[in-house]
């Protein structure tokens, strides 16, 4: 009698940890950039494959991108908001398609490209410390690589570019790598 007790206690707790996990989503939906984000995928959901959920398909996925909206509001926020989109689509695109090698080198190569973006963003344009990207890139890479699955392709990756090098191209050179229009740009 005491062990069905037990095992219906547990699954009762279960179940509320399940309803409260699901309940503490935000579901609402914002205007940004003049478009109605995605919808929250819901908390299992988003982890049933590698690329997660990308229902508007941007290259972003819907949790990440909802987060990176939220992060940074506004146009004010705006050359941030898709610098960290540029370089959130990047991961995705290493899970996603790093399947050799090859693809692991060149979708690496991208992921770079977009930290010379924000980096751009970040250091010129809005004469920011530097340290505020890193904090950033280092959430939105735990955000990214948030299931075995998804860490071991990065990890695959990361082991692939093993020898390969990248520089950062002069202040002048450094928008071509930003794959959106940027705001206000300094001349």
């Amino acid at each position: 009698m005491q062990n069905i007790a037990i095992k219906t206690l547990k699954v009762f707790v279960i179940l509320q940890l399940l309803v409260l996990n699901t309940s503490c989503l935000d579901y609402s939906r914002n205007m940004v950039d003049g478009k109605l984000e995605p919808p929250e995928p819901g908390f299992f959901e988003n982890d049933k494959t590698i690329g997660g959920i990308d229902s508007n398909n941007d290259g972003v996925r819907d949790d990440i991108e909802r987060w990176i909206n939220r992060e940074f509001p506004g146009e004010e926020n705006y050359n941030k908001r898709m610098a960290w989109k540029q370089r959130a689509k990047s991961i995705r695109d290493v899970h996603l398609k790093a399947t050799t090698r090859e693809e692991a080198i060149k979708y690496l190569y991208l992921w770079n490209d977009a930290g010379v973006c924000s980096t751009y963003v970040y250091g010129v344009l809005e004469s920011e410390p530097l340290r505020n990207k890193w904090d950033f890139g280092d959430d939105l890479m735990a955000k990214s690589n948030d299931t075995k699955e998804r860490l071991g392709r990065w990890m695959f990756a990361d082991q692939s570019f093993a020898g390969q090098s990248h520089t950062m191209p002069p202040y002048s050179k450094m928008p071509l790598k930003c794959n959106f229009t940027i705001k206000n740009e300094v001349k």
